[in-house]
């Protein structure tokens, strides 16, 4: 989220929406929290479309950046337990017995509880 106000000049929700709402393009809808609730803003940047009337805004970040955040966190996740499956083998002669999801005979139930 980035918030932004002003009391006449435009340049701070031009400044928001160019720097905090990337990958927005021109003639997108912007949720806006106005006195907490949530409005649309249609934001054009040739003309600014929008209500001088308001004295705060709280723009809402997109989506996407939210996705990417998830999916980088889970292949964390994933590289990490592979690390940790990598570091917990046993030395020879007993290298087959491997903990986590690295080892040839784990199921998918023993991976899935290794892995929560």
């Amino acid at each position: 989220e980035l918030v932004a106000g002003w009391d006449t000049d435009e340049s701070a929700l031009k400044i928001a929406l160019e720097v905090g709402c990337k990958p927005f393009i021109a003639h997108r809808t912007v949720q806006l929290e106005v006195n907490s609730q949530w409005r649309g803003l249609t934001w054009d940047y040739d003309k600014s479309v929008y209500n001088k009337d308001f004295n705060f805004i709280n723009i809402r970040a997109p989506r996407t950046q939210f996705v990417a955040s998830l999916v980088l966190y889970l292949l964390y996740c994933v590289i990490f337990s592979l690390a940790i499956a990598r570091t917990n083998c046993q030395p020879p002669p007993n290298n087959h017995i491997c903990e986590g999801f690295l080892a040839p005979n784990t199921t998918f139930l023993e991976w899935a509880i290794y892995f929560y």
